[in-house]
């Protein structure tokens, strides 16, 4: 319907129908828990997940702050061989794991 009143008004519309996951901070949310979730929103399953959070939608209050603590997060992610206990992204859950 959003898109027919769109159409017959001929005005450009974008509309959100899933692929391009959002991840909402608001001013008043606790910063420190919203950069943990919002790393784990983002790289679950390494990143290959389709709900995995794609878009960051932050309040201008807030913004230069999460985004500061939100890279300092991501920079101690460490890329490296699925079965090492120290790799944090891509690791193998234990359940997985095979013998070497």
């Amino acid at each position: 319907m959003v898109a027919a009143q769109a159409a017959k008004h001929i005005k450009k519309s974008t509309l959100e129908l899933g692929g391009n996951d959002v991840f909402v901070v608001l001013d008043d949310a606790n910063l420190e828990k919203a950069v943990k979730i919002g790393v784990n929103a983002r790289l679950n399953n390494a990143g290959q997940v389709c709900t995995a959070a794609k878009r960051f939608i932050l309040h201008e209050k807030i913004a230069d702050a999460f985004l500061e603590k939100f890279t300092d997060a991501f920079k101690q992610v460490k890329i490296g061989d699925p079965l090492d206990e120290s790799t944090t992204l891509g690791r193998c859950p234990r359940r997985m794991r095979w013998k070497r």
